[in-house]
């Protein structure tokens, strides 16, 4: 199941997001889906994305900001500041990289 959901997120078609949202709920499917919908960048998994950025697991915190990175959404930077104090040396150097980059675009906006 691991690599079908990698296989749907090569492929990049908006029509797999929904199962992939609902891989996210199962531990076992939680990465390889948020890094199929990376690789997708459909919008409509924000908020099912955000919901697992208070995972217990570090691993799966940086899945989900590198999704997020990768789908993008006017909410993200008051999403994501919590993982700026995050417990995880990594999570929060994401969180931070990505807070960065979302600064640099909003003086083009």
């Amino acid at each position: 199941r691991q690599a079908a959901a990698v296989a749907l997120g090569r492929i990049g078609d908006r029509r797999a997001t929904a199962p992939l949202v609902a891989a996210l709920e199962e531990r076992e499917l939680t990465m390889a889906a948020a890094g199929a919908l990376a690789r997708i960048g459909d919008g409509a998994a924000f908020e099912a994305l955000v919901t697992r950025l208070g995972d217990p697991d570090a691993a799966i915190r940086q899945a989900v900001i590198a999704a997020l990175n990768s789908i993008g959404h006017a909410d993200m930077p008051s999403r994501i500041a919590m993982l700026l104090t995050d417990a995880d040396p990594i999570v929060r150097d994401l969180a931070q990289l990505l807070m960065r980059a979302l600064e640099g675009l909003l003086k083009y906006l």
